[in-house]
């Protein structure tokens, strides 16, 4: 059997640098659904 890969904890992902990443993903995500939406055939483009 294949040993699992451990998880990382919370301390470990609960840092300055990774929560300032996830907050400019999360701006970029919202700006990029605003713009899919005014696109004629967004189906198109995903």
């Amino acid at each position: 059997m294949e040993k699992l890969i451990q998880l990382p904890t919370k301390e470990t992902l609960e840092n300055p640098f990774l929560l300032k990443k996830l907050v400019s993903a999360h701006r970029h995500l919202a700006e990029l659904k605003g713009i899919v939406q005014i696109i004629p055939n967004e189906k198109f483009y995903l």
